[in-house]
């Protein structure tokens, strides 16, 4: 499925088992929203273009990534970030998130031992 962005356009390439793939077109002077995601990484491979990568941290600073053709990243859970075009070709990626499990997501009802006591 395609969708416009005001940033240029996204394309479905797969979305399965909490894996999402999209093909990203991005245009030349503009950029994505600041955001972040809950549970799920993001990773960017860059095909063509150059596409700047902004990754705020805890300690104040804005880490800044740029990725040329055949380089690729990944942001974290809960990263605040966002992606810029500042060159003067179309930048064209695959972007793809999957979710990252709880390593605490198991609730115990008691805590277990030796049958019958």
């Amino acid at each position: 499925m395609k969708s416009g962005k005001v940033w240029g356009e996204a394309f479905d390439v797969c979305r399965r088992n909490g894996v999402q793939v999209n093909v990203i077109r991005v245009a030349p002077g503009y950029r994505c929203s600041r955001h972040s995601h809950r549970h799920k990484s993001n990773m960017f491979h860059v095909h063509a273009g150059a596409l700047t990568v902004k990754v705020e941290k805890e300690y104040g600073l804005t880490d800044k990534t740029r990725l040329t053709a055949g380089q690729s990243m990944t942001v974290a859970p809960g990263e605040v970030h966002w992606f810029e075009n500042t060159g003067i070709e179309d930048v064209v990626a695959l972007e793809v998130y999957w979710a990252e499990l709880d390593e605490n997501d198991i609730e115990r009802a008691n805590s277990g031992g030796r049958i019958g006591e």
